[in-house]
């Protein structure tokens, strides 16, 4: 009887171990997704980003270059 319950406890702790470790999973896919996510974005705005930014280099440029 003392086996059985121990084969019991060993099994249940066994299930509890595979689905912890199916949370870390799935954990781990929501984050690859939000970076992927992040990522694509950053690269669509990017083109934007590098207008203004180029616009802004200008306009300090000639602000530099006509003070005397």
């Amino acid at each position: 009887m003392s086996d059985f319950v121990i084969n019991a406890l060993s099994r249940e702790s066994l299930e509890e171990q595979s689905l912890s470790g199916q949370g870390s999973i799935e954990w781990i896919l929501i984050v690859a997704l939000i970076a992927v996510a992040i990522i694509g974005g950053l690269t669509a705005l990017s083109g934007a980003m590098k207008d203004k930014l180029t616009t802004i280099t200008k306009s300090l440029q000639s602000v530099t270059t006509n003070t005397p």
